[in-house]
């Protein structure tokens, strides 16, 4: 049996920036990652100035060679009936694919160690570690820990190992990648996609919240949220939208990418244990329009702390971890709940009042 100071479970950002950091402390250190890597991620890979000052003073400068065409979103258009809400952001544009590998190849080279194609099949605590089970192929290894990070995505088995009587309703997000074509104008009416820009449709006939589109190195990419059941006619139902409005002719589908929502919220959870601690996706921390990338980073940050005064001060590791969330979630919290709002009232009424967006407009995007 392997033994590790810290065991990581996923391989995303919020996994790959507590791996690095973990292995700068000196921790020995091992992330799991259940697919084989690199791999796509069902993500807008927008990185938010937050995030991006994380990574530039935690790992380095982002490579050009991860970051899209355009290179930069000038901002975020949320369309509704009657009216077209224009956020200012100024957000990178990256394919996650090639940010998560990137992140993980620097985590390996800070020390840490890293499997990928492998199973969190099983854990249980003991008083002075845990015993982690991992199956990779048809072979399983137990793996034993002083500590246990979740950041293994919205539907975690880490977060529901912690959590076994919560009952949580599930919705799937599907994004489609097209070569196409669509109306490309530079204005603001109805009948013409701006490129520079990300949009969100807050439209019930084809989401649950809302569809989205973009376009990244040439493909046309949408994507909308409904049961699993109803997913396909909802995105059916969203490119007749696109091609009656937008002239949309897709040509060609790339590839398509798809993920399950939970319904569960940060505040109703169990965040950690005695050796166990959620992070990223898994914590349920989101800006607005369910951006992850920056507040992942701030629970790794989080998390990586609470461990190392966990070792030298004895600290208890869930409390300690729950103070430095407290420092961060609010601003978080701020921002998903005024996302939420735009949404909502852009559903009902197809528009949004500008006065009351100017005065929230400070806590959305940061």
């Amino acid at each position: 049996m392997s033994d590790f100071d810290v065991v990581i479970a996923g391989s995303g950002v919020a996994g790959s920036m507590t791996g690095l950091l973990c292995a700068e402390y000196g921790f020995k250190t091992l992330i799991i990652e259940k697919r084989k890597i690199p791999r796509h991620k069902p993500c807008n890979g927008m990185l938010w100035p937050s995030a991006v000052e994380i990574i530039e003073k935690y790992i380095g400068k982002l490579p050009e060679e991860i970051i899209c065409t355009p290179q930069k979103y000038d901002g975020l258009k949320v369309v509704g009936k009657t009216g077209i809400l224009e956020i200012s952001s100024g957000v990178i544009n990256v394919w996650r694919k090639n940010l998560d590998y990137w992140m993980g190849r620097k985590s390996i080279e800070a020390g840490a160690e890293l499997i990928d194609s492998a199973n969190l099949v099983g854990m249980g605590e003991k008083d002075k570690e845990i015993i982690i089970e991992v199956k990779k192929g048809n072979k399983k290894e137990k793996i034993s820990a002083k500590f246990l990070i979740g950041a293994d995505g919205d539907t975690s088995s880490v977060r529901r190992y912690l959590n076994p009587h919560l009952e949580e309703k599930l919705r799937f997000v599907l994004m489609r990648h097209y070569e196409g074509e669509i109306c490309l104008k530079g204005d603001d009416d109805f009948c013409g996609v701006n490129m520079n820009y990300f949009y969100f449709f807050p439209n019930p006939a084809f989401s649950l919240r809302y569809g989205f589109l973009q376009i990244k190195d040439g493909y046309i990419i949408i994507g909308t949220n409904h049961t699993d059941r109803s997913i396909i006619e909802a995105i059916s139902n969203f490119e007749r939208f696109l091609k009656k409005h937008y002239s949309f002719k897709p040509q060609k589908l790339m590839f398509s990418l798809g993920c399950y929502r939970t319904s569960l919220s940060f505040k109703e959870i169990k965040i950690g244990s005695k050796r166990i601690v959620l992070i990223g996706d898994a914590v349920l921390l989101r800006n607005a329009f369910n951006e992850g990338i920056g507040p992942s980073l701030l629970t790794a940050i989080c998390a990586v702390k609470a461990i190392e005064e966990s070792v030298n001060r004895e600290l208890p590791l869930v409390e300690t971890y729950r103070t430095y969330l407290d420092m961060i979630s609010g601003k978080i919290l701020k921002s998903k709940e005024m996302g939420e709002k735009i949404i909502s009232e852009m559903r009902i009424s197809g528009k949004f009042d500008a006065e009351q967006f100017g005065k929230m407009a400070g806590s959305l995007l940061w």
